[in-house]
């Protein structure tokens, strides 16, 4: 064989090797209102798409970049939640809010002692749990597998304080291709410097725990508050290939900037939202 064609032969095996599937999840929420509620994450080289079934609305992360866009296929709008951006935002949301309490506190001085005493309470007690000291998380093994939508997962208890919060069941290595699930958890880890970012700024304390660190053991299948609480479930996955289509951002869309946008009424339809939607697989 000819040095020219072993070098294809070579080029291809190495480009077969380094192939892996598309991953779809469809998690399903229950007890958080009266219908359980979908979520369907999609993953494809290297992006991420997320939203809850039958909304129009969802997150495009590119763990190339990386970047994370709201999208809103109906007001033809899209939102950059840069880490930059999303700072902006928290900046703006925080002045407002102090206006408002400024506002607030004026209409207290115009109520009767007794019920003035009340809110003043109500307000001073809502500062504090704001502002609450992060509790001690502790994750225990229970030794313990089981099986969830067909994937054994191993069993964990999630402690605060040394009282059991959740459970939560991590499946194995190979539940997911490992180029996915790393790209999973790097748009969840993303999310989570947002997250912690906004709580800095606003002076308020952060969730004691992100969307990742769930996912530290394996994808997490199966995450309930303890005792009864809400769950969060795998209830679906596919390894289907999927339209690379659905992870670029559709052409002829405009960007939205909600800090700017809420100096004026918005139009019909338009997308201020700046929360990305459908977070599973997070603390029920």
């Amino acid at each position: 064989m000819h040095s020219d064609s072993l070098l294809k032969v070579a080029a291809l095996i190495l480009l077969t090797g380094t192939t892996h599937a598309d991953t779809r999840l469809t998690f399903t929420d229950s007890g958080f209102g009266p219908q359980p509620r979908q979520t369907e994450i999609l993953i494809h080289d290297g992006k991420v798409r997320m939203g809850e079934s039958g909304a129009p609305v969802y997150s495009l992360f590119d763990s190339t970049v990386p970047s994370l866009l709201t999208i809103n296929p109906q007001a033809r709008q899209y939102i950059d939640n840069s880490p930059e951006k999303m700072a902006t935002r928290t900046r703006r949301m925080k002045a407002l809010q102090e206006q408002m309490q400024a506002a607030f506190q004026q209409q207290l001085t115009r109520l009767p002692p007794e019920q003035r005493s009340v809110m003043e309470a109500r307000m001073k007690l809502a500062e504090e749990q704001l502002q609450a000291p992060v509790p001690n998380v502790e994750y225990r093994n229970n030794n313990t597998s089981t099986q969830v939508s067909g994937l054994t997962c191993q069993l964990w208890t999630v402690y605060y304080n040394q009282g059991p919060n959740r459970e939560i069941c991590n499946a194995d290595a190979g539940a997911m291709d490992k180029v996915d699930f790393d790209t999973l958890l790097a748009m969840f880890g993303y999310m989570d410097k947002l997250a912690g970012a906004s709580a800095a700024i606003q002076g308020v304390t952060a969730p004691p725990e992100g969307m990742a660190q769930p996912h530290q053991h394996g994808l997490a299948v199966r995450i309930r508050a303890l005792p009864q609480g809400p769950a969060s479930e795998l209830t679906a996955l596919s390894r289907d290939a999927l339209d690379a289509a659905l992870f670029m951002l559709p052409a002829g869309f405009s960007e939205l900037e909600p800090a700017t946008a809420a100096d004026t009424p918005p139009a019909a339809g338009t997308a201020t939202d700046t929360t990305p939607p459908a977070r599973p697989a997070t603390t029920p």
